[in-house]
């Protein structure tokens, strides 16, 4: 069962990877690989109960059409700049409000298994002034406070230009394998970017997206730095 779930998974990504660069965009160029850099196996997906499954610490559930996964808050304080909402621990923690031990990698196979699909007109560098292309996707990030569940989306833990950031239309644009065998997300440890990033998996419809200079922290909204969250990632498709 688990050799079959792998090597279906393995396809999957192989799939996506080459229908993802299928729109004559070449990726940006990108550094080679460190040489210690370990090679990607193929999670195992395990049946939690029916319609629910798990992708190393992923959790999949058909029905909600919903993947969700542990996190923590990053940052809570004002003034710095935001590059990303979400990067995995080794990433850019000095622009990410939230960060996760999840690999990218595990993410991006949970949300193809969802059913969602990423671009085939991807963009070709990091705050291109284009719109990113991708499935519809709603975040939302839930905590406890003395005992209460709260739950709010994404985008009101956001400032932008010192007002709280709309309604963020969020896609899901996936990333790829580059040319030197990398998964990019996985070799960057980005996630979910507010400034427009082809390697995150997550990127958003705003054409602000393009500036490294206007996204902030909500200080009034987020939680202080270390608090629990998890976040959810529905597909509106």
């Amino acid at each position: 069962m688990d050799t079959v779930m792998r090597y279906g998974v393995g396809l999957l990504l192989f799939f996506f990877s080459a229908v993802s660069l299928a729109g004559g965009h070449e990726p940006p160029p990108r550094m080679p690989a460190p040489a210690d850099e370990p090679l990607l196996a193929a999670p195992v997906v395990k049946l939690i109960e029916p319609g629910v499954f798990d992708v190393e610490g992923c959790r999949i559930d058909k029905k909600k059409k919903q993947v969700s996964f542990p996190a923590q808050v990053n940052m809570d304080q004002a003034g710095q700049f935001l590059e990303y909402m979400l990067v995995e621990n080794s990433g850019k923690l000095h622009e990410s409000l939230l960060r996760t031990k999840i690999s990218p990698y595990a993410i991006q196979i949970s949300l193809l298994l969802l059913g969602v699909e990423g671009s085939l007109n991807p963009l070709v560098e990091q705050g291109e002034d284009r719109i990113p292309e991708g499935t519809p996707i709603s975040i939302s990030v839930s905590w406890q406070d003395q005992g209460t569940t709260k739950t709010v989306s994404l985008h009101e833990w956001v400032v932008r230009e010192k007002k709280p950031a709309p309604n963020i239309p969020w896609v899901f644009t996936g990333s790829y394998i580059h040319d030197n065998g990398m998964f990019m997300a996985q070799m960057d440890k980005s996630i979910i970017a507010i400034y427009h990033d082809p390697a995150a998996i997550i990127d958003h419809q705003l054409s602000e997206g393009a500036s490294d200079e206007i996204w902030f922290v909500n200080t009034d909204k987020v939680p202080s730095a270390g608090t629990e969250v998890t976040v959810a990632i529905q597909a509106l498709k």
